[in-house]
């Protein structure tokens, strides 16, 4: 059985220069944890071994969508400006 690799939220944040709350955050505004960009997992707690939490673990090609969501504004080519009214 081949695994994909998964990866945290810390560890996407570390990629592209932002927080594991900021990843968290966006991937739920956006809603993004969903089977194509990754899985739930249970994870134990690291200083208390008898309790154990359910995260969200990370696909690679979760990594440009949150790259052109961190785009700034005026970058991203779908978005028209009509007289200073977004569109």
């Amino acid at each position: 059985m081949n695994e994909v690799r998964t990866y945290s939220a810390a560890q996407i944040g570390s990629l592209l220069g932002i927080s594991a709350k900021r990843v968290g955050m966006l991937t739920n505004e956006h809603n993004l944890k969903t089977r194509k960009y990754g899985r739930w997992v249970h994870a134990w707690i690291q200083y208390e071994p008898e309790k154990y939490v359910s995260t969200f673990r990370y696909y690679e090609n979760i990594i440009p969508v949150l790259k052109e969501l961190l785009q700034p504004i005026e970058t991203k080519p779908d978005i028209k400006y009509i007289q200073g009214t977004l569109f």
